[in-house]
């Protein structure tokens, strides 16, 4: 098994508790909001991972430095949240609880999530077409596209929705035709 299905499979009941806990409490919205918060934070920032995930620092520190990072910026349930997988050791897996948690609340809001990478930006109306035709693909009411510029696309998009990608660009084009060819 590669160690991406185990961090899943080990991320997935620590978010899956969270999603319940933030339902109780009816804070799923919020919880999401500072869950994404925490995510692109830890995305941004690769000396705060690093300083995080180093066995060296004692928890008490890390969860110190997340006070002093986060406290504003998220409520209580998320902080205590992050403060239980730091004294868990499960802070590496951190990001990929993330993840988790950001797919399972999408989906029991009912929002759809497109992953899309593309040559050039989108104008805003291109952009507005896109969301227009996922909904119409997905059957969905809410989506959320994350969109990142790739030059070496060389034209067009790709589209990747859930296990499903829809490769509109010429490199996909020109590959397919290279497949086609060496048949």
């Amino acid at each position: 098994m590669s160690d991406k299905k185990i961090s899943s499979k080990i991320a997935q009941p620590y978010a899956e508790a969270l999603i319940e806990l933030a339902i109780s409490k009816n804070e799923l919205e919020e919880v999401t909001k500072d869950i994404k918060t925490i995510n692109s934070t830890i995305s941004a920032n690769s000396d705060l991972i690093n300083v995080l995930q180093n066995p060296l620092i004692p928890n008490s520190n890390k969860k110190k430095i997340v006070e002093n990072i986060f406290s504003e910026e998220i409520n209580k349930t998320t902080l205590d949240f992050v403060k239980l997988v730091i004294d868990r050791n499960r802070i590496i897996l951190l990001p990929k609880i993330c993840e988790e948690f950001i797919q399972i609340s999408y989906t029991k809001a009912g929002i759809t999530t497109a992953n899309v990478i593309t040559s050039i930006p989108f104008t805003e109306k291109q952009y507005e077409l896109l969301i227009s035709k996922i909904k119409t693909l997905t059957n969905s009411q809410k989506v959320e596209v994350n969109v990142t510029v790739d030059e070496d696309l060389i034209g067009g998009f790709t589209i990747q929705l859930g296990s499903r990608v829809i490769d509109s660009s010429l490199r996909g084009q020109l590959q397919q035709m290279a497949s086609y060819l060496n048949t």
